[in-house]
């Protein structure tokens, strides 16, 4: 199981989506194109700018993200003028054209050493897979700079399972890499996932 950072995954190549995404206050931005046959893509293909919302973690009820999604949709219909409320101060909208799933090194029990939400960088020490046989220990490090947008609860794990999710942090000389030859922003990390594990959201939205 995972829990995921509330964020929206949003073809931010597209200036509609740009636009409609600059009305949901601070929340998370994750660049991610989705597969053509999702309500997502075919909708933003015929003009109309739509995202996916994704918070916490599947099958269950969790009141603080709860909260946060009813502020964020709060926050979108405030901004689009559908209601009416006091000017809202929001924190810089933190937008990631890449990101990075790290796996786990080795087969044991994972002990995250970093929560939801963090801010990390290159070397930061991600967690721990612990065999239960001999007590072994192996570090995983994150091998970029970024934010935990996603990350596996602790849980055994088998060598390869997807086990953080990051948000790559980059600069516009970065980001200028991040176009492929047709001009779009290349997006991987359906690419990284791994498969039969806690998919739902990635492979549906």
């Amino acid at each position: 199981k995972r829990i995921n950072l509330p964020q929206l995954r949003a073809d931010m190549s597209r200036d509609k989506v740009r636009d409609f995404v600059s009305h949901f206050g601070s929340i998370a931005v994750l660049h991610k194109k989705g597969h053509a046959k999702t309500l997502r893509s075919v909708a933003t293909e015929a003009g109309i700018p739509t995202v996916v919302f994704e918070l916490g973690q599947s099958g269950s009820l969790q009141e603080s993200y709860i909260k946060a999604g009813i502020k964020t949709m709060d926050d979108l219909i405030v901004n689009l003028g559908i209601v009416s409320k006091p000017f809202l101060w929001f924190e810089p909208q933190p937008v990631y054209y890449s990101s990075k799933w790290v796996r786990a090194n080795n087969g044991g029990m994972l002990l995250s050493k970093v929560n939801i939400g963090d801010d990390i960088k290159v070397g930061d020490r991600l967690g721990l897979i612990v065999n239960p046989l001999n007590n072994g220990e192996s570090v995983i490090e994150s091998p970029v700079t970024g934010r935990v947008l996603g990350m596996a609860l602790n849980q055994f794990m088998l060598p390869g399972y997807a086990a953080f999710h990051i948000g790559i942090t980059a600069d516009e000389d970065t980001l200028a890499e991040s176009y492929d030859d047709n001009g779009d922003l290349f997006d991987d990390s359906d690419e990284e996932m791994d498969n039969g594990s806690n998919n739902q959201m990635e492979e549906y939205d």
